[in-house]
């Protein structure tokens, strides 16, 4: 029987009792208090850009979306921002993920990723393997992908079917 792609998503984003709940993305219950979107306006490009270290340009060609913390003390509700990129009808590559609080909200962004690419006919998420985030990835259940017709790399590409 095969896992849920939910499922490998759901393993350690239960609560921990040795970190307090007031550091986002480190248990469940915080990661629950945040709502994905796509990026639209200044202010959520200029956030997204201090978090990806993106230098505040983006390629024409990319989608960035987040997570905002709706319990943020701070103001700066920008939690994860994901960059991503059409490379055909059916596939939808990452092309960077990047967040300060932890695996949890990764995991979180990736599945609302998913579930948005889903919705939209996308069959695939990729993204280039042996990068800072192939461990990540893997984790999440991307594998090496075979027979989809993706441009050439050095180092080849992970997929997971959403």
């Amino acid at each position: 029987m095969s896992t849920s792609f939910a499922a490998r998503f759901d393993v350690g984003l239960t609560p921990n009792a040795n970190r307090p709940s007031s550091h986002p993305g480190q248990g469940g219950a915080v990661v629950a208090d945040m709502v994905y979107r796509r990026l639209g306006t200044p202010v959520d490009f200029w956030r997204a850009c201090r978090l990806l270290g993106a230098g505040g340009s983006r390629p024409a060609d990319e989608i960035w979306s987040g997570l905002w913390n709706l319990t943020a003390d701070d103001g700066d509700a920008l939690a994860a921002v994901a960059a991503t990129r059409q490379i055909s009808p059916r596939v939808v590559e990452v092309r960077a993920i990047r967040t300060n609080h932890g695996y949890a909200v990764q995991a979180r962004l990736l599945r609302e990723l998913a579930d948005a690419s889903r919705a939209n006919g996308v069959e695939w998420l990729v993204a280039v393997a042996g990068g800072a985030g192939t461990e990540m990835f893997c984790r999440a259940g991307f594998a090496p992908a075979t027979n989809l017709d993706l441009p050439q790399t050095r180092t080849g590409w992970l997929a997971l079917q959403v």
